[in-house]
């Protein structure tokens, strides 16, 4: 059931595109002979008014009956090639610039937005604006042929490109000398801070010093200080046992003195 239901599809598509194909062909050679109709109208007019000898009016005949009797041939060649009728200025507005714009933020993604925006809208508008003028002048002239037309466009467009590229590459030059101007600053910045703290740490370490050097000197003052304490303590010391010594031998004198004195009062007896 699945593989007649597939080919009935397959049949179906081919059977369409089939169709397609016939009512496009006759679509085709109708125009065809349309087209070889109105050309072989125009022609007759041509020899006719070349007859009667009105050269100008056999171009203005000519002109206007291919575009007012050949309607359908004109949108055909508008459908195919769209781009042909339409004005270079307005397509380049249109899709060009817009790309052009994109390719630049994309080179300079590291600039501030507002820079890119000055840059754009000062530099580059300023530098193309002429150029791109020239797109809409050029297409409006009358005076040259449409290979002619299409040749000027070519090369105004092979210009501006140019000039974009070269607006570019200045643009990517200065945003490598902002970044090298960036990085000197904070190298400046980080040896400056570098240099502020190894001031700050011999400022500190020579406070270190003084406040040692203050403990040491008030160190040896308190060792001084406990030294001659300590003198004092022992020549108090030494006065105080002298005292006692002295006491001491005042006593035995004393003692001395009252045993010599009861033994000369019993030998008097």
């Amino acid at each position: 059931m699945k593989t007649l239901t597939l080919y009935l599809t397959i049949t179906t598509l081919l059977l369409l595109i089939w169709m397609y194909q016939c009512f496009y062909d006759c679509d085709s050679y109708k125009t065809l002979i349309d087209q070889n109709i109105l050309q072989t109208k125009n022609k007759l007019k041509y020899e006719r008014a070349l007859t009667e000898g009105d050269i100008a009016g056999k171009m203005q005949t000519y002109s206007e009956g291919c575009l007012e009797e050949c309607p359908l041939d004109y949108e055909k060649n508008k459908w195919e090639n769209p781009f042909q009728y339409e004005n270079p200025y307005d397509r380049w507005q249109k899709y060009t610039t817009p790309l052009l714009r994109k390719l630049f933020n994309k080179e300079t993604s590291k600039m501030d937005p507002i820079w890119r925006d000055q840059k754009w809208n000062n530099e580059w508008n300023k530098i193309s604006a002429n150029k791109v003028n020239d797109l809409s002048s050029i297409f409006h002239r009358s005076d040259i042929s449409e290979e002619k037309k299409k040749e000027l466009i070519r090369s105004v467009k092979e210009e501006l490109h140019i000039e974009f590229w070269n607006f570019l590459k200045e643009c990517k030059k200065e945003v490598r000398d902002n970044k090298t101007q960036s990085a000197s600053k904070k190298e400046m910045i980080d040896n400056e801070t570098e240099s502020e703290s190894e001031s700050e740490s011999e400022s500190m370490r020579e406070m270190g010093d003084n406040k040692t050097e203050s403990e040491s000197m008030k160190e040896a003052r308190e060792n001084r200080t406990e030294s001659k304490f300590k003198k004092e303590m022992r020549e108090n010391k030494t006065e105080s046992e002298s005292k006692k010594e002295q006491e001491k031998n005042k006593i035995k004198n004393k003692k001395s003195n009252i045993f010599k004195f009861l033994f000369k009062r019993f030998d008097n007896h």
